[in-house]
């Protein structure tokens, strides 16, 4: 018989509804994922085109298509009352409108792994549990075997430990002596470069978030050359502005939640 080493870690799987609440799959004590399916290599759609005297297809490019992902689970109860306490638990942890009124946001599937790293999938809760009859004389009157279907539409894992890169640059302030005229009072230029290492395999879209006061913000990509200019904005003091970059998002927004896009310059690159 071998035991674990004290402080050791079981592997750890888990869900996070859109509002961040957590509960957990698989614990290694009651409640166990004892089959797994769809985590590998998403399914892969080619982009191709053909002329009329061609041989087969010319492949242009590709895309990664939704990911179906099933869990095979055991839950087990300590009497006939915890078996239907279970099941609501599952039943409550997995209906779709766990979130904000009014919106439909992803749930994470969270893995955590002995090294205390972390992968989340975005999914969305697809099919089961059913809770199907059991066979007759078989006696299960305290836990239940069930399957559960999630459809992850981003079919890409996520490192769940989000990188932040701060930038709190210096401006000039104050007075230096000696003075040299015309003095210009509460107001400083901001020039400021940031290096930034992406160590991602598939092409991410960063969340950039502006906080004030600061007068006419740019930003610019200096390996691509492209520019996202809201010259024509000024962020107030302890105002915050969020330029979500995701695919199927690119938005601009404030604390308010108003959409500040009217003011990006027409050559920006918002898109890319």
């Amino acid at each position: 018989v071998s035991k674990l080493n004290r402080g050791s870690l079981i592997e750890v799987e888990e869900i996070i509804d859109p509002l961040g609440n957590r509960f957990v799959l698989k614990d290694g004590r009651n409640k166990f994922v004892l089959s797994e399916f769809g985590e590998g290599q998403p399914p892969i759609e080619y982009l191709t085109t053909s002329g009329p005297f061609q041989d087969g297809e010319t492949v242009r490019d590709y895309r990664l298509r939704p990911r179906i992902v099933i869990l095979g689970i055991r839950w087990q109860g300590c009497d006939r009352d915890g078996y239907w306490a279970r099941r609501a638990e599952l039943l409550n942890i997995l209906r779709p409108n766990r979130q904000t009124i009014g919106q439909v946001d992803p749930f994470r599937f969270r893995r955590r792994f002995n090294d205390r790293s972390i992968r989340d999938l975005y999914v969305m809760p697809s099919d089961g549990p059913g809770f199907t009859a059991r066979e007759l004389g078989q006696w299960d009157e305290r836990g239940f075997g069930e399957t559960i279907r999630l459809i992850a539409h981003d079919p890409t894992w996520y490192d769940g430990t989000e990188t932040v890169v701060s930038v709190v640059p210096d401006a000039t302030a104050g007075l230096v002596f000696p003075i040299t005229f015309p003095i210009v009072f509460g107001a400083g230029i901001v020039n400021y470069t940031q290096a930034v290492t992406y160590a991602g395999t598939w092409p991410a879209y960063p969340i950039i978030e502006i906080t004030g006061p600061i007068d006419g913000p740019v930003m610019s990509n200096l390996t691509t050359g492209e520019d996202i200019d809201l010259g024509s904005y000024t962020v107030p003091a302890g105002e915050m502005i969020t330029i979500d970059l995701s695919y199927g998002v690119k938005s601009i927004t404030d604390s308010l939640g108003t959409n500040l896009i009217g003011y990006l310059s027409s050559d920006s690159d918002l898109a890319t």
